[in-house]
């Protein structure tokens, strides 16, 4: 048999098609005309071809490219080093010496060195690290010390400005042209790729285009990003291509093949569950895990419920973690020395109206209001319901807004004034909460900025300096900002994601913050909010939490 490298894959020639061993290796593929197995061209593809030949033939021979794959291989294990005190206490000591190992104007932290000694030399990997670590920075010195000319940022919207401040202020003005698609309409966008990609390959010079998830994958912009020659992407957020059937997924698992360089960033690669890996993997390394997601799903999900198609528990958790481990770098948020944060609330009680309004929309699914009917066609959608009623309005069937309270912002109110001229980051849930939180604002005469879906009131991604209460859409504001310049976060409402939430917390409680942080909940007592704010505080999923009291008698649907 012989091994090879050709055209981006893994070739074994002179091996039958139905062997198993071979055919079960992930990212297998058989080439009935040329009668060879290939995979995808990667170091553990190399190396798990190579340790299943030596048990099936002992012996076999191969090209040089093979074998710098399996050299690639070692050179993985062994970086395992910095994880480890050792390479940890080399980077202290060389840091200690004033020595700047990044082509940064930015003196690094221990821990993002470590993280670039790890990246060095792998074509392709994960950094995650969680908000406020730096990982941005760790993705600008890939940048640089891979000296590739053509750099594609795949980001969410709200991440996609922050590229530009980030790189300005981390490498003093380095020739290199950074042009965000920020232009509305893929065609606009499509057209600006290509007359900037023209422009800096006549000229040489070195470009990064950044782009969001929403677009990249959509045809016009497509086909340029298919057609300029990248060196190098780096995914911003990778968590966003965790859905394998996603069209932005499927697009980044195409670029797999033409882009030679591929790093993902995200401070929560698995924001669900170890399912949430496939697509990540798929877009930097399909020979983690293979292409096939039903595979993949046999391999480390045991099936059960209906028809056998619902995911009831986890297998072969030791294999994954130890295949995770082999391109990823973790970075916790304890690594930085911040100062505490602390969690308290603030009840309000809903007056008899309006408790008798949740109570009938609790037990009976329906409830009449002055516009109309609201009814709840199941437990999820009735859940959505009792926390509109609990912040003051509910939607009807039609689509109509009835009012139904006030005590929410009364409390608001009441808890901004006990702060008083401090700066204020406000989380909310609902589109409605942003008009009522503006309408306090007005009232208590604090001047407001707004990240919504509709709006983005920042500067640079961070606190805007003529502002004292920023309003935040949960979703919106949890990511790509850093609100470090206030110390007090009120969470007006909140949703059923716990990475959503975990996420808007850190925009305040991350690097940079040097005072004590207090997440201020509003929770209607006797109600949904309760459960939601104890799932949320004790990091639980809030929809599994919920049902699961239900089942157990412990909540009174």
């Amino acid at each position: 048999m012989i091994a090879s490298v050709e055209d981006g894959r893994v070739c074994l020639r002179g091996a039958v098609k139905n062997n198993q061993h071979l055919a079960s290796l992930p990212s297998a593929s058989w080439d009935k005309r040329e009668m060879k197995w290939t995979y995808f061209a990667s170091p553990i593809a190399a190396a798990r071809l190579d340790r299943t030949l030596m048990k099936l033939v002992n012996t076999y021979t191969s090209d040089e490219p093979f074998q710098e794959l399996l050299d690639d291989f070692e050179r993985a294990r062994q970086s395992v080093i910095w994880k480890q005190p050792p390479g940890i206490q080399a980077v202290k000591e060389m840091l200690d010496q004033g020595i700047n190992p990044f082509f940064t104007t930015t003196v690094p932290w221990v821990h993002q060195v470590c993280a670039d000694s790890f990246l060095y030399g792998k074509p392709a990997a994960l950094l995650a690290m969680e908000m406020g670590t730096g990982k941005t920075l760790c993705a600008i010195q890939r940048i640089l010390a891979t000296r590739v000319m053509k750099t594609l940022v795949v980001a969410p919207l709200a991440v996609c400005e922050v590229w530009p401040e980030e790189w300005s202020e981390h490498t003093d003005g380095m020739p290199h042209e950074l042009v965000t698609l920020d232009q509305n309409g893929s065609p606009k966008r499509a057209k600006k790729l290509h007359d900037t990609n023209i422009i800096c390959t006549a000229q040489g010079r070195k470009l990064i285009i950044i782009v969001n998830y929403e677009s990249f994958w959509r045809e016009a912009i497509k086909k340029e990003i298919l057609s300029t020659a990248f060196d190098m992407v780096i995914y911003d957020e990778i968590h966003k291509l965790k859905s394998p059937s996603g069209k932005a997924s499927k697009f980044a698992a195409r670029l797999v093949r033409q882009i030679p360089n591929r790093l993902g960033l995200s401070g929560t690669p698995l924001p669900n569950n170890p399912m949430d890996g496939f697509g990540v993997w798929r877009s930097i390394d399909p020979a983690m895990f293979g292409t096939v997601f039903t595979r993949y799903r046999s391999t480390y999900a045991r099936m059960g419920g209906y028809q056998g198609k619902v995911v009831i528990g986890w297998r072969n958790q030791d294999r994954f973690k130890r295949i995770m481990d082999l391109g990823t770098f973790r970075v916790d948020i304890d690594v930085l020395d911040l100062p505490e944060a602390t969690d308290t609330s603030r009840q309000l009680v809903l007056d008899d109206d309006s408790m008798v309004t949740y109570r009938q929309m609790e037990k009976e699914f329906v409830v009449g209001v002055s516009t109309g009917v609201v009814t709840a066609s199941n437990a999820l959608s009735r859940l959505v319901k009792l926390r509109e009623i609990t912040c003051g309005f509910i939607i009807d069937d039609d689509g109509d807004t009835t009012s139904i309270h006030h005590l929410r912002d009364a409390l608001l109110a009441d808890v901004l004034e006990e702060i008083g001229d401090e700066p204020v980051v406000v989380f909310c849930e609902f589109k409605e909460d942003v008009e009522r939180i503006k309408e306090v604002c007005v009232v208590a005469e604090k001047r407001y900025g707004e990240v919504t879906g509709a709006a983005k009131d920042t500067v640079g991604g961070k606190f805007p300096p003529d502002t004292d209460i920023l309003i935040c859409n949960t979703r919106s504001g949890g990511l790509g900002l850093n609100l470090v310049a206030a110390r007090f976060a009120i969470f007006y409402s909140v949703g059923f994601s716990l990475s959503d939430h975990l996420q808007a917390r850190r925009r305040v409680h991350r690097g940079g913050q040097y005072k004590t942080v207090t997440y201020i909940h509003l929770v209607a007592r006797g109600t949904v909010d309760e459960h939601v704010y104890k799932a949320l505080r004790d990091k639980k999923e809030v929809i599994d939490d919920i049902m699961n009291a239900i089942k157990g008698g412990q909540y009174g649907i």
